[in-house]
């Protein structure tokens, strides 16, 4: 609905639909909440593995220490 002030001047009044923005922002919310969920796995999975190479490569340095002693 447009109105004309007394300066000559128009204002627009207008009524938007978000329902259509609102369904979008939820929709990538949710996205963006399954990929950190699988990132927060995979670095736990990558932090549990390079413990254990870690450990491995420790005990392999004793070893060989050792043997050459």
């Amino acid at each position: 609905m447009a109105v004309t002030n007394s300066d000559g001047s128009i204002i627009l009044k207008t009524n938007v639909d978000t329902s259509g923005l609102n369904s979008g922002l939820k929709s990538i919310t949710s996205g963006i909440k399954s990929i950190g969920k699988t990132a927060l796995k995979a670095s736990a999975a990558i932090s549990a593995v390079a413990g254990a190479t870690i450990v491995a490569l420790t005990k392999q340095a004793v070893s060989a220490y050792a043997d050459y002693e």
